[in-house]
């Protein structure tokens, strides 16, 4: 298991801030996952005992999808930077900094945990208390499936789509 080496980290993040904040295509990354993202947050905060499984395991595996879809498009930007007209992976852009491409897939994974956990988090809380409040029961499926389909599940893809990437 490789270690986050932190001046590579630090000149990541100042490769990041400075080269590819206003570029329109990771404007257009940010747009695109968010919209994916809400609308499948949307129906995941609903608690799991509204779901009647199975009939509705293809709507819970469309919304499962558009979640990782979206959390996928939100690494694009961490692995694509256009240059003039010309698209490049940021693999080769970063190739001539002194930064490894472990350190760029460390990089890659710290933003999409985070951004996952966040939204775990949300998804659990919201399953909560909804379930309290509105159906005055509470499973452990209120948590462990957020758990499995916001959190396990996209890291796994993006960490599978990372190391395919190089």
């Amino acid at each position: 298991m490789m270690k986050a080496d932190l001046k590579q980290q630090e000149l990541l993040d100042k490769f990041y801030k400075e080269e590819t904040t206003w570029c329109p295509e990771h404007v257009g990354y940010h747009l695109v996952s968010a919209i994916w993202i809400g609308i499948s947050m949307l129906s995941s905060v609903m608690p799991y005992q509204v779901w009647k499984f199975p009939e509705d395991k293809s709507v819970c595996l469309i919304w499962s999808m558009l979640y990782v879809m979206g959390v996928l498009y939100y690494m694009q930007k961490y692995t694509s930077y256009t240059e003039g007209r010309k698209a490049k992976s940021v693999y080769d852009v970063i190739r001539y900094l002194p930064v490894g491409a472990g350190q760029i897939r460390i990089y890659i994974m710290r933003k999409v945990i985070r951004l996952c956990a966040i939204l775990t988090v949300v998804v659990i809380c919201c399953q909560t208390v909804f379930a309290a409040i509105f159906m005055h029961t509470f499973s452990v499926m209120n948590v462990l499936l957020p758990l499995g389909i916001h959190f396990l599940l996209p890291v796994a893809a993006v960490g599978i789509i990372t190391r395919v990437l190089r």
